[in-house]
């Protein structure tokens, strides 16, 4: 015979079993695409002016003396690959490396959501790895992008695109005056060659270093963005 005090336990066990459990919160999904934010500045090996890297590629030129430093493959690697992967993992990465003779160069990498180099606003960064040549921007200002190469690759395997790089071009001024050296002669340049033709004395002249240099400030460059896949 069932005791009294065993009825209202199976009925409260009864109970709770009819009980919706709660359900399980949905995992949250893996973007799709994730931005890595890459910060970089090389000293210049001939004017030692620090340069505002604003493309990933064999040389970084310098717009003060308009010098080319040479950066390989391997220099890349050495800055960029372990940093980024440090990034994605939670990291925020900065590092001073030196080259010995050539140059120091001075990252920031973490990740971070894209943002336009003209107004600020944030851009999408699946929207940004699918564009190739010009993301463009309601401001006006677009934002290049160039699908990954090889040495993006060998950076992190799942790379699909590098946005915020900027062309070799210099920026046209206004013309600005000043003499030819040798014959005192007035000359015009807008800062987009240093040789500047001189008629009366039928050869080039040297836009004076000061002058440049004016023309050609040193200006943080708006970071580059890796974008680099994830799961699908």
């Amino acid at each position: 015979m069932a005791s009294k005090t065993s009825k209202p336990k199976a009925a409260a066990k009864a109970k709770a079993a009819a009980k919706p459990k709660p359900k399980a919160k949905p995992k949250a999904k893996a973007p799709k695409v994730r931005a890595v934010r890459v910060a970089i500045t090389i000293d210049c090996t001939r004017c030692m002016r620090p340069i505002a890297v604003d493309a990933i590629g064999p040389e970084v030129r310098c717009r003060a003396c308009l010098h080319g430093v040479q950066v390989g493959s391997d220099r890349w690697l050495a800055l960029i690959k372990e940093p980024v992967a440090a990034a994605l993992k939670g990291a925020d990465e900065g590092r001073s490396v030196d080259f010995g003779d050539d140059f120091t160069v001075v990252t920031r990498i973490d990740v971070a959501a894209p943002a336009c180099r003209g107004c600020g606003a944030g851009i999408d960064a699946a929207a940004l790895a699918d564009a190739r040549g010009v993301h463009p921007c309601a401001c006006g200002v677009g934002q290049a992008v160039r699908e990954a190469d090889g040495l993006m690759h060998f950076i992190h395997k799942d790379a699909l695109a590098l946005a915020g790089e900027r062309g070799s071009e210099l920026e046209t001024c206004e013309p600005v005056a000043f003499r030819c050296p040798r014959c005192a002669t007035g000359l015009r340049t807008d800062g987009t060659t240093r040789a500047i033709a001189c008629a009366r004395c039928a050869g080039d002249v040297d836009v004076p270093d000061a002058l440049w240099a004016a023309l050609h400030p040193v200006r943080p460059h708006p970071p580059l963005y890796l974008l680099i896949g994830g799961k699908r």
